[in-house]
């Protein structure tokens, strides 16, 4: 499927009209998290980026240690990986679909899981829960997002 069908497809189902995808790529307010969705013209893939936000300057070294441990074999991510801006040191939580095998069922799938990985790690980055923690509140937020995820739900979608 092409890029702007399924990211428009995806925003309808949500209620999102007239997305507006400019040189492929575009931004969603879900919750409160900013997803960006950008189409990689070398690999054909979406890529999906939540910024997560910045830790307190005390923070940073311990936080980037425990983001680069969860990054290995992607043992607290999910299939995802936590990253850090160039442009403007903001982490992120970024993940990679290929077109070719990509349907509007998988899209929302790869949405749940980051959105349920990118609320646990701005958590984390909050300082409001240890990873571990995080983890068991994420099996039960990705429990709830797989029963919202059939339509409209409770999560609030807009273009930003």
């Amino acid at each position: 499927m092409q890029f702007d069908d399924l990211v428009n497809q995806f925003a309808e189902k949500f209620g999102v009209q007239d997305l507006q995808i400019i040189n492929g790529a575009t931004a969603l307010e879900i919750d409160d998290l900013t997803i960006g969705l950008i189409k990689d013209r070398n690999s054909d893939s979406i890529m999906v980026i939540a910024e997560i936000g910045y830790p307190a300057p005390e923070a940073d070294g311990p936080f980037g240690s425990t983001m680069l441990k969860a990054n290995y074999l992607f043992r607290g991510t999910e299939g995802a990986v936590l990253c850090q801006n160039p442009d403007t040191d903001a982490y992120a939580v970024m993940r990679s679909f290929p077109l070719d095998y990509l349907d509007l069922d998988g899209l929302e799938r790869g949405m749940t899981e980051l959105i349920s990985t990118a609320e646990r790690w701005k958590a984390v980055l909050a300082g409001m829960a240890d990873v571990e923690t995080a983890k068991d509140q994420q099996d039960e937020e990705e429990k709830e997002l797989d029963m919202m995820s059939s339509g409209p739900s409770g999560m609030q979608f807009m273009q930003v």
